[in-house]
């Protein structure tokens, strides 16, 4: 039961982060085929997000009428469309403004740094060895959530690499972690 109750409770939190995406997307707010990365700084704060929800549908629920019917599905009994329509979303505005906000402060500079060390790990690995694109980005993606260090799991899809490659690579690498300047952290995966 708690299993199905978490599928019902994260669907309205997709729903309406793809809503979010498509009308920034819609309105020009990022080129087109980019996803402005919102979703991390909603995520990021989960209890505002409810509160935002919350201050336009708790006033509005004493408005609806309604029931379960035997498959458990909500049947709604009066007419609500007057209550959709016209609605105050000065709160939502708001909280939406503070998560696009936090995302350019925030996960842009992030991402940004991220990029930028990627590319100069990418550059390290290319001096070291000669490899096609896609197999040094895999390597450099491993090391890069390895703290710079290839694990011994990982090893056997690289073997045509030697050791005294691998162990420059990881040094390459390390040093690109190192670098001050590229000021980004590792990304949380459960942010994505």
């Amino acid at each position: 039961m708690a299993g199905r109750r978490r599928a019902w409770w994260l669907r309205p939190l997709r729903l309406h982060r793809y809503l979010i995406h498509h009308v920034l997307a819609a309105r020009g707010f990022s080129p087109p085929g980019i996803i402005f990365p919102v979703s991390a700084a909603i995520l990021r704060e989960r209890h505002t997000y409810d509160a935002a929800l919350e201050a336009f549908s708790k006033p509005t629920f004493d408005f609806i009428k309604w029931h379960f019917n035997d498959k458990r599905d909500v049947v709604v009994e009066n007419d609500t469309e007057d209550l959709y329509r016209y609605f105050d979303a000065t709160h939502l505005a708001e909280y939406l403004y503070g998560r696009v906000v936090d995302t350019v402060e925030n996960d842009l500079k992030e991402e940004l740094g991220f990029m930028a060390a990627y590319d100069k790990a990418m550059e390290a690995v290319r001096a070291i060895v000669d490899m096609p694109d896609k197999r040094a980005s895999l390597l450099v993606q491993f090391c890069l959530q390895n703290g710079s260090r290839l694990s011994a799991n990982k090893r056997p899809q690289f073997e045509e690499l030697t050791d005294g490659e691998v162990a420059q690579i990881e040094a390459a690498v390390g040093a690109v972690l190192a670098d001050d300047q590229a000021g980004w952290r590792l990304r949380d995966p459960r942010l994505d």
